[in-house]
Parts: C-alpha cells; structure tokens; sequence
C-alpha cells in the first residue's frame, strides 16, 4: 500500500505531472510468477516470521485495523515472492542496496519496503515491495480497496522517477495485487503493459483466513475477534 509523503515538490515529481505516459514492461518469468500467485494462501506462522525478521513494528498491537492489513498483506505477498523465489532464482527482493544514493535520491530499506528520499529526506515515496525478475525492477504495490489513482500516469510516473535515476533507464515492470472484486478493467494501465493480480481471496476471507490459523506463541495469540472484527492483543 504504498504512499507518497511529500513537503517539497522535487523536479522529479514536478515533471511527473506533465509526463507523457511512460510505458511498462514484462518477461516470460514474471508473467508466470504473477499467474501463479493468486494459489498461494495467507501462511500465518511464516507472515509471523516474516514480520519477525523484517518487521519495522509490533502488528499485534496495531488498532487500526485497515492499516493492519494492508502491513500483513504486503507480509503475505512477499510471502509468496519468497516461495517462488525456490522455483524462480530469477527473483530478486533486495534489488537496491539500504542507503544507496543517486542524483540526489537516496534509498532506504525498510523491513520489506523501499523508501526513496529527495534531498535532506523532506520527500519520499514509498515501495511495498522492490524486486527484480530476471533483471527487469518491478514495483509490487498492494491495494486492499479500490484502486483509484494506482492505476494513473501521475501516480506511475511519480514513484518511476528516482528508480530511473537509480538504473539509468526507464524499462520497469510494475505489478498491483488486490482483492479479485476490486481489480476491474483499467484499459490504459493495461495497455501500457502494468499487471492487475488478484489476492485468492477477497478482503474479508484474507481476515478470516489470519485468524484461523493457529500463531506461534511468540507472536499475539490473536489478530482479530472474529465476531466484531475489531483488533484485539
């Protein structure tokens, strides 16, 4: 679920504004990757492991229950990543290194995500999931509602520029992943060769599907109440 934060507008995202539309781009790997990733189901002790080795924050103890979700269904896609990491060597999800910098942008890993920083850190846009398959950096962004402007130019653009920067060129793969009943046609985003993966389930089963599977005793012994849905430690 990725999210721009922004105090002063650097020139990169002055010309996003007025961009032409910047094509996207895939590889037969990454085609197969993204067919195979809606039969992967949430694996709640390895998104605890993950959350454990990577984690920025205590989950269990977050009460906003939208904001929970969107972290552990950024924690379930890299999931999957990783075990088709075992059938794709191909893939790569430390693509950047942590505090690599470049024509004024610096990069920061962050547990799983990427922050890409402007200047003296007053900027930054913020990547749920980098990787590289088979050489081509793909951006993986996560949505757990509707997509609105995930989909559009400006968008792309923006959150594009400081990895053109980085890789000094423009051929990216750029993968959104949400709930099936919210990924509707979105005819230029796909036309530009951006991918639309819908999660196996829909919002709702994702949450239920966390609270059923028993968690590791080092972990919150539960996520939700299953009756009100309303996060509980």
């Amino acid at each position: 679920m990725s999210k721009e934060v922004v105090r002063k507008t650097p020139p990169s995202e002055r010309e996003a504004e007025k961009s032409t539309t910047i094509p996207l781009y895939t590889n037969p790997t990454l085609k197969q990757i993204v067919d195979q990733i809606p039969s992967y189901t949430a694996n709640i002790e390895d998104i605890n492991r993950i959350a454990r080795e990577f984690g920025k924050r205590d989950y269990s103890k977050i009460k906003d229950r939208k904001k929970l979700m969107g972290i552990i269904a950024e924690y379930h896609l890299y999931y999957a990543l990783e075990k088709l990491k075992e059938i794709f060597p191909e893939i790569n999800l430390s693509p950047i290194e942590d505090q690599a910098k470049r024509d004024g942008y610096k990069f920061q890993k962050q547990g799983i995500n990427y922050k890409a920083f402007w200047g003296q850190n007053d900027d930054s846009c913020e990547y749920d999931i980098l990787s590289e398959i088979d050489r081509l950096p793909v951006i993986w962004e996560v949505k757990l509602g509707k997509l609105n402007g995930a989909t559009g130019n400006r968008r792309i653009s923006t959150i594009l520029k400081p990895l053109m920067s980085y890789y000094r060129n423009n051929r990216f793969g750029y993968v959104i992943v949400a709930p099936g009943n919210f990924i509707t046609p979105h005819p230029e985003f796909e036309e530009r060769g951006g991918l639309l993966v819908p999660f196996y389930v829909n919002q709702d089963k994702f949450a239920d599907d966390i609270c059923s599977v028993p968690k590791p005793e080092s972990v919150s012994r539960t996520i939700f109440d299953r009756k009100t849905r309303n996060v509980i430690t």
